[in-house]
């Protein structure tokens, strides 16, 4: 009885880790193969973002469920969430020359 109750205790703590949240290093190695994928010599496709928007979105949606815990991984976080979700504004409107051209992108 007591080998069940430690074992579905056990299965219990393994669901929660691997459902509800990911490690930093796992969710910035998906952020670094993303822009691999759409970022080339410092530009952004944006024409091919647009395409896959949902890719983006994904990945966008994937921040809640990362918790950095050293200043570092904080700063990398905001970077990365800065980043992304001013290529998925560009991308939204593409085609488009400059940021300025979007009357919302500074708000």
């Amino acid at each position: 009885m007591r080998f069940k109750r430690v074992a579905l205790y056990f299965l219990f703590l393994s669901f929660s880790f691997i459902s509800f949240g990911q490690t930093f290093d796992n969710f910035t190695t998906k952020v670094d193969d993303y822009l691999k994928s759409y970022v080339s010599s410092g530009l952004v496709d944006y024409a091919l973002v647009k395409e896959n928007k949902k890719e983006l979105t994904d990945l966008i949606a994937l921040f809640d469920s990362v918790k950095p815990s050293s200043i570092n991984e904080k700063k990398a976080y905001l970077i990365n969430l800065y980043n992304l979700s001013a290529i998925k504004l560009l991308a939204d409107n593409y085609p488009v020359s400059s940021p300025k051209e979007i009357t919302s992108f500074y708000d």
